[in-house]
């Protein structure tokens, strides 16, 4: 049985869809590692790392991260993006700006103030969860993030008023 950073309410799981036979060998087929499909397991990996031990410094409006660690953060992704911009915002390195959406959706991180500033650092118990996690969890946990719990508003988007009618669909 698959471990969880979150709970489906008893009343939800009933309601959700049964998998038929062909498509859960499909599920059962499928390779999931660190580097299958694609990178995000490897890449989320730094991003963990690179809020170790005490969080890092973000924007104090949309909470994302600042402007210093962009680069330093973009240089251990499997993919590095270039930009001749002189004041590249988060927007501007989007691999970085979606491992952040997951994270943020996922609960592992959470935003604090300390003083004036304010730092976004890791949910302990819920990495301790994270790290018993095997690839195939980790991955759709992240997927189950982005889909079921992201957002626009973690990313300093307006709020979409038709998100809980989507939810509710």
């Amino acid at each position: 049985m698959m471990r969880r950073l979150f709970s489906v309410p008893n009343h939800l799981r009933e309601q959700l869809p049964t998998l038929t036979e062909d498509k859960k060998q499909i599920l059962q087929q499928q390779s999931i590692s660190q580097n299958s499909p694609g990178k995000i397991l490897r890449d989320f990996q730094p991003v963990l790392e690179f809020l170790q031990p005490d969080g890092v410094e973000v924007s104090s409006t949309y909470h994302q991260f600042s402007l210093k660690y962009l680069q330093q953060l973009n240089s251990r992704l499997s993919y590095p993006i270039e930009t001749n911009l002189k004041r590249p915002h988060q927007k501007s390195y989007p691999y970085i700006h979606g491992l952040y959406f997951v994270l943020r959706a996922s609960g592992l991180s959470q935003v604090i103030t300390q003083g004036k500033k304010t730092k976004l650092i890791l949910n302990e118990q819920r990495l301790k969860i994270w790290q018993g996690f095997n690839p195939t969890e980790q991955y759709f946990t992240l997927l189950e993030s982005w889909l079921l719990w992201g957002e626009g508003e973690l990313l300093g988007e307006s709020r979409d008023i038709y998100r809980p009618l989507f939810r509710c669909c």
